[in-house]
């Protein structure tokens, strides 16, 4: 099975990253960039908008694409295709609107991203070190 998600990264002022720990499925326990599936008739860059509005209390603006992260389970019989953003936020301040999904959310520079990580958010943090 093939899912479509798309992944927001979200930095404030100092250059930080906003990353959540995850409670539930998928990345149980792990710390994750903000994101989520994409519904049917809902374009990329509006699943993102989406998310972070329902996640995060935070309305925000796609800033750039970044890349497309894949992550293939042939265990699972699962696909994902994950396109990353860059986005800025035009209004509200973060806070964690699913308590049931997310444990805590925090702030990382690239130097400070602890080590248990999703694979999707290790795939994005990758990419920032390749091309910072």
């Amino acid at each position: 099975m093939i899912k479509l998600g798309a992944i927001a990264l979200i930095k404030n002022e100092e250059g930080k990253i906003l990353m959540l720990y995850r409670k539930k499925e998928p990345a149980k326990d792990l710390w994750s960039i903000p994101g989520g599936k994409v519904e049917l008739y809902e374009t990329l860059e509006d699943t993102v908008k989406r998310e972070m509005k329902e996640e995060l209390n935070i309305d925000v603006e796609i800033v750039k694409f970044i890349c497309n992260i894949e992550d293939i389970n042939e265990e699972k019989e699962l696909h994902w295709i994950m396109p990353v953003y860059e986005v800025r936020i035009i209004s509200g301040k973060p806070k964690n609107m699913e308590e049931n999904a997310h444990k805590e959310m925090k702030w990382f520079s690239l130097e400070e991203i602890p080590e248990n990580i999703s694979f999707m958010t290790k795939k994005v943090i990758e990419q920032l070190y390749k091309y910072k």
